[in-house]
């Protein structure tokens, strides 16, 4: 023998069918369980505007070693950490993202222009001799002393190489760029071992990698 109704519970309300075909809606359940809400998780860099300054290019080769150039190492390492920083929520700017000649004053504009929360130059470093290897990160301003301790710990924890130190050195780009900016030397480009290891992916990951970990601490 069929019931007179069926009762369903459709988004929490009590619905009566009747065996004629009416249907009733009735108070809510009281004890429905509500929708599951989702969670949007804040990721660490959102809301910073990070530029990235990949050194030299275009008609600026910068440092070279026989057929390497230090305009390509430089962007390669920076397309790197542009995605590094964009997956940790960072709003990015590249002042270059090809083979393309951009002026100091030009890279410093983009800073200033956008509003930047900190500027990070990626350059590598040569000397006469082939001997001289290793990072050295480049600060000017008092303001971005503490950014280049956390980029150059970093760098020196996650790559096995010479530790060069933090130097202040009166860079054009992160003398007169108004966010804390700096000049980071990944490497030279002169000692053939290092040299080699600039131009591969392991190495331009770690250091990509390396510099957003220095980052993170600093907005910790």
């Amino acid at each position: 023998t069929l019931s007179p109704e069926v009762e369903l519970a459709i988004d929490g309300t009590r619905m009566t069918v009747t065996l004629n075909g009416v249907y009733e809606k009735k108070n809510p359940i009281s004890n429905a369980l509500p929708f599951p809400k989702t969670k949007i998780e804040k990721l660490p860099l959102q809301g910073k505007i990070i530029v990235v300054n990949a050194g030299h290019g275009g008609k600026d080769a910068g440092a070279i070693s026989g057929k390497y150039y230090e305009k390509v190492a430089a962007l390669a390492i920076s397309k790197k950490l542009e995605t590094e920083l964009k997956n940790q929520g960072a709003t990015v700017i590249m002042t270059r993202d090809d083979d393309t000649f951009i002026s100091l004053q030009d890279r410093v504009d983009i800073s200033n222009n956008q509003d930047a929360t900190i500027f990070i130059s990626i350059h590598l470093n040569s000397s006469e001799k082939s001997t001289p290897n290793g990072i050295e990160t480049h600060w000017y301003k008092d303001n971005s002393k503490k950014l280049a301790e956390n980029v150059h710990t970093n760098l020196i924890k996650n790559i096995k190489c010479i530790d060069r130190g933090l130097i202040n050195s009166k860079f054009y780009v992160i003398n007169h760029t108004v966010a804390p900016a700096i000049l980071v030397e990944v490497g030279f480009i002169s000692n053939i071992v290092e040299r080699n290891e600039l131009f591969e992916e392991k190495r331009q990951n770690a250091t990509a990698k390396a510099i957003k970990n220095g980052v993170l601490e600093y907005f910790k």
